[in-house]
């Protein structure tokens, strides 16, 4: 009996959906806005080439900031595994396949019509991946602290 009751409930947010649409006189998403037309210019362009330097000028510092973390006995990397970060070529490979993804979609994403997205996105990786390259040069080599 609860299974049967379950399988009546997973579909009431649809039933909802369908009571929401018909009170307010939607007819077939005319009134839903229409997705964009894709970009036929040019796709590269110099601030996408801009921003592809900047992602890999970031990771190229990401790389260095961590082998730089490394160094120091009391330091670790909180994201990646040790094994990779330990591992000079494999952290490197890592760092060169991170950037050419970010360049791939910010490409994909320009030609589909999203071009201010797809800025905004580098931007905004370049940013957090700076910041964190600024703190693992940043934090004091007398580290850990005794309260």
């Amino acid at each position: 009996m609860p299974m049967r009751i379950a399988r009546y409930l997973a579909h009431l947010p649809s039933l909802a959906l369908a009571v929401v649409l018909s009170c307010a006189n939607v007819a077939y998403g005319s009134d839903l806005p229409e997705a964009p037309e894709p970009f036929h210019g040019v796709v590269v362009s110099r601030t996408s080439l801009l921003l592809a330097g900047g992602v890999v000028a970031s990771r190229a510092l990401d790389w260095a900031s961590t082998e730089e973390c490394l160094r120091r006995s009391w330091c670790h990397e909180g994201e990646l595994p040790n094994a990779l970060v330990r591992s000079k070529p494999g952290l490197a490979a890592f760092e060169a396949s991170m950037s050419a993804l970010g360049i791939f979609a910010q490409h994909e994403i320009g030609k589909h019509g999203h071009r201010k997205l797809a800025i905004m996105g580098q931007v905004v990786s370049s940013t957090v991946i700076l910041g964190q390259d600024a703190y693992n040069y940043y934090v004091d080599k007398s580290y850990p602290r005794r309260p």
